[in-house]
């Protein structure tokens, strides 16, 4: 359904561009929506593996902290190393490595600007929200199959 959504709306942005003749690539905008479902993927993935073991609504509330904390996890870093403080500097390193780093997977703005990484990095970052997706699935699918019902 995301996938469908998302094509939909890409769609539609496409033929906005061509009636406002605006000059845009159709391989950035085309390689930036598949980034976004990516993104869209794993964020359905934390909300499925919290709904696993909470209820509906902190659910809903530890996957928007997840959201945007996976949105500000490289500024959170940064604050670390700025803080001098060693304790805080691991600690923000550990969220760091724990919380998905959806910065990685948004592509909005280098797409319009058409400034896209190269190949390399584009397989990288697709290759960290595939795992961090099946990653948390598999956690999701390991605390639900324990559960008693």
């Amino acid at each position: 359904m995301l996938a469908v959504l998302l094509g939909l709306m890409t769609t539609i942005a496409l033929a906005l561009f061509q009636v406002s003749q605006v000059t845009y690539s159709l391989r950035d905008i085309l390689i930036s929506s598949s980034f976004l479902l990516l993104q869209l993927s794993l964020i359905t993935a934390i909300a499925i593996g919290f709904s696993v073991f909470t209820s509906s609504l902190l659910a809903i509330l530890f996957t928007f902290a997840a959201y945007l904390m996976g949105h500000l996890s490289r500024d959170l870093v940064a604050f670390g190393k700025l803080s001098k403080n060693p304790s805080i500097e691991s600690a923000t390193q550990a969220l760091y490595l724990v919380l998905p780093d959806l910065a990685r997977l948004n592509l909005k703005n280098q797409a319009v600007y058409g400034l896209l990484p190269s190949p390399d990095i584009l397989l990288l970052n697709a290759g960290y929200g595939l795992l961090y997706t099946i990653l948390v699935l598999a956690i999701a699918s390991l605390i639900f199959s324990l559960r008693e019902f």
